[in-house]
């Protein structure tokens, strides 16, 4: 039962946290708002004052801020509350606040603690499943203490926790919008494994109802899913229902779900702890049984309904607004080419930054960092040369105009000995900001495309939306352009949008792009992704600025974009994947493939690329935007 607070409403108590967007407490909040927002009284409870969402005071709930590890809860609880929801923070210390919590409780009469855990809690075999699994033991070992008497209690009063154990969110593929627009679920859930996902709604309503029923539930688990789902399963139903283009799954093994955590900014603990609880999902049956019909009295959402409404982002063109809730999935932390997706369910009393990362919603995260970098664009134009004597003035104009009318992050002009042909690299931040460049200074390649013999050669590399494609049509000379999608990768720099670059200048360019054998293209993407990308990033010795692949639409051809500091670093790094590169010279590509090293290449950088037979390119004008 919920004790009456003066004089008619009863208080519920729901802690959410870091910038007002944890997922679960926040669709609880939703939840109780929608069903008995007129009969009961929603005290939401963050950790900073700017953690607030607007709506919450709009609809009448009270907001107050309180860090558990500050004395002070009872001015949470204020003698009037009898349930609290709790969500329990991804940090180490995770056990510790809670059981700061839980004390709070007893010490306040709060006979009904909803605390959130993760399906498969107790599992030796990951960290966060062992962490979820000691706050579950400690519920069980405080249940049953005497709570604090409040004015309106009658009879015995004792804590009476009840566990939510929720599995992986659906709403997490907010975070993956960009490579779902390209038609590309990138999941580390293993080829013939299944993973436990659940609605964050079905989570909402089944935590507003127990908080206002919760004598009914009092001292249970229970397991919140919606089914297990194989990567195929959820591809075909985005498929179906979402993109009329279809989406292809792709899995990522957990090696790479590592690397790629913390390319997405996460700690290296954190990334090593949800990788392993990717491996321990697709490998387990946790999530075959679900309580939530028994507390809703209705199915489960269906992952279809889900799809249905991802359709409107997935389709358009431009940015489409997604429900407060799930504002953490669907932003970054960054901009360009290093956003970082968040995937937050950090709590009240929970640490802001990296460790606050939910560990149920970010087990699908590990794709999201190359999501985010997938929003970005790589323009190559290749072009032989009619009349080469003004080809460097006719550049140089051209960039300066684009330095000061557009935002492009990086616009970089290179010939080949005795200006036979040339090759322009830009870097763009998006579809939409391609756009606007092309509509500022397309214009101005009028006079370029006099001094060549005939219409460039044009590779996009990334998202091309139907608006992009329309305004291509409009550069002077265009013959038509080839789309490429990224399937591996890392960058370590940001862009500016103005101002002078900042950090390492980039002495050295190598680009590439070579016909792929049939059917090697799956055996390619492997040598890449698990061999030739992972003992790049770092590993005692300069990383490149940059080392990204992409593969054509059709899948018939690859190319490849390296960013090196200086000669001995593109050395260091040639020599490092010499071995790798090499087999995929012999087994997965034709051969030669057009390479062009642009910058000033020194004698042992070409003696190692070599048998690469690379095109050495001077640059004749450009300029990059970009800082470490």
């Amino acid at each position: 039962k919920l004790k009456m607070s003066a004089p008619t409403k009863p208080v519920v108590a729901v802690f959410v946290g870091n910038e007002g967007v944890e997922a679960a407490g926040s669709t609880t909040v939703q939840a109780l708002h929608a069903v008995a927002g007129n009969t009961i009284h929603i005290r939401v409870v963050v950790r900073k004052p700017n953690q607030a969402l607007p709506e919450w005071t709009k609809w009448g709930c009270e907001v107050l801020v309180h860090d558990v590890r500050r004395p002070g809860i009872e001015k949470i609880f204020q003698d009037d509350c009898n349930a609290a929801f709790w969500a329990t923070p991804t940090t180490q210390d995770r056990v510790q606040l809670t059981e700061k919590f839980l004390v709070g409780c007893i010490d306040n009469g709060i006979d009904f603690p909803v605390v959130l855990s993760a399906t498969g809690a107790g599992s030796r075999e990951a960290v966060h499943l062992q962490a979820a699994g000691d706050v579950e033991a400690l519920c069980q070992r405080l249940a049953g203490k005497k709570v604090k008497e409040q004015f309106w209690d009658k009879g015995k009063q004792v804590l009476q926790p009840i566990v939510l154990r929720t599995a992986l969110y659906y709403e997490s593929l907010y975070a993956f919008l960009p490579t779902l627009k390209l038609g590309q679920l990138y999941l580390p859930i293993s080829p013939n494994g299944r993973a436990p996902f659940v609605s964050l709604t079905d989570v909402g309503e089944v935590a507003a109802e127990i908080l206002m029923r919760p004598d009914k539930w009092a001292n249970k688990t229970l397991d919140l899913s919606c089914g297990t789902f194989s990567g195929g399963d959820l591809a075909r139903s985005l498929t179906m229902h979402a993109r009329d283009g279809g989406v292809k799954f792709e899995t990522i093994d957990a090696a790479v779900a590592e690397a790629v955590y913390l390319q997405g900014g996460l700690s290296p603990w954190i990334s090593k702890a949800n990788a392993q609880l990717v491996a321990f999902y697709s490998g387990s049956s946790h999530g075959d049984t679900s309580d939530v019909q028994s507390v809703l009295g209705r199915k489960p959402t269906p992952f279809a309904k889900f799809a249905k409404g991802l359709k409107p982002h997935i389709q358009s063109d431009r940015p489409v607004q997604v429900p407060s809730f799930v504002t953490s999935f669907a932003s970054g932390g960054g901009s360009g080419t290093n956003a970082k997706p968040v995937a937050a369910d950090a709590v009240g009393g929970a640490d802001s930054g990296e460790e606050s990362r939910s560990a149920v919603s970010a087990a699908v995260s590990a794709a999201a960092a190359l999501a985010a970098r997938d929003s970005s664009l790589m323009v190559t134009l290749t072009a032989t040369v009619a009349d080469g004597s003004s080809l460097k003035e006719v550049l140089e104009s051209w960039v300066s105009e684009a330095e000061t009318q557009s935002k492009v992050q990086m616009l970089e002009c290179f010939a080949s000995p005795g200006n036979a042909q040339i090759q322009v690299l830009a870097r763009h931040g998006g579809a939409e900001q391609f756009s606007e460049h092309i509509k500022a200074v397309g214009e101005q390649m009028g006079p370029l495309v006099k001094l060549l013999e005939g219409p460039p050669a044009m590779r996009v590399c990334g998202l091309v939306t139907s608006h992009l494609a329309d305004v291509i049509g409009q550069i002077p000379g265009r013959s038509g352009f080839q789309k490429f999608k990224k399937f591996a990768g890392f960058t370590n720099y940001t862009f500016t949008e103005s101002g002078v670059p900042q950090g390492r200048r980039h002495g050295i360019m190598i680009s590439g792009v070579a016909t792929v054998r049939e059917g090697k293209l799956d055996e390619l993407k492997e040598l890449v992704v698990s061999t030739l990308i992972p003992p790049l990033e770092g590993h005692g010795m300069a990383p490149p600025l940059a080392y990204e692949w992409y593969v054509s639409g059709d899948g018939s051809q690859v190319a490849w974009f390296e960013k090196h500091a200086n000669a001995d670093d593109a050395v260091g790094i040639a020599r490092k994947a010499a071995a790798t590169m090499q087999r995929i010279a012999d087994d997965c590509v034709e051969m030669p493939a057009e390479i062009a090293v642009t910058g000033s290449a020194s004698p042992d950088l070409l003696a190692v690329l070599g048998p690469l037979r690379p095109v050495v390119y001077d640059k004749l004008a450009g300029f990059t935007r970009y800082g470490l």
